[in-house]
């Protein structure tokens, strides 16, 4: 799986399961992790790679199977909400790597600074996707 860390001692382990979970957890005195909240569904399959948004009110996540890349909210207390957005990939394959990729395979999600935009790249489409972000609602728009 993936740890991404929290500045408030949660960290949120995304499972690369089918289908794919993302399980926040707080850091307690000895150092160990015990689990808030429920595990979220990504509404994809293999997350591979999760991020926090600039705010910290949004999880981003890349699915590594499906090709997908999906946003939850993120509760005052740390505990995950249910996805609000999912994108699914799409565009042709490179006809050199059709022998290796078979289809989209999302395998990192980044907002940027500004927090206006999140970036994914697909292993399997070659690609580069750029999304406007609106960190109000939580939502993706564009490619």
């Amino acid at each position: 799986g993936w740890l991404s860390p929290y500045t408030n001692g949660v960290v949120y382990i995304a499972m690369e399961l089918d289908p794919g979970v993302i399980q926040a957890f707080q850091m307690v005195d000895d150092g160990n992790l015990k689990p808030i909240g429920k595990p979220v569904s990504t509404e994809g399959r293999h997350p591979c790679y999760s991020k926090l948004d600039t705010s910290g009110k949004w999880l981003l996540s890349a699915n590594y199977s499906s090709g997908t890349v999906s946003v939850m909210s993120v509760n005052e207390d740390g505990t995950l909400g249910q996805p609000v957005c999912k994108v699914q990939h799409e565009g042709p394959l490179i006809e050199e790597l059709k022998d290796r990729q078979e289809g989209p395979h999302a395998h990192c999600i980044i907002p940027h600074p500004s927090n206006q935009y999140v970036v994914a790249c697909d292993l399997g489409l070659s690609k580069v996707f750029v999304y406007e972000f609106d960190a109000v609602t939580g939502t993706l728009k564009g490619e």
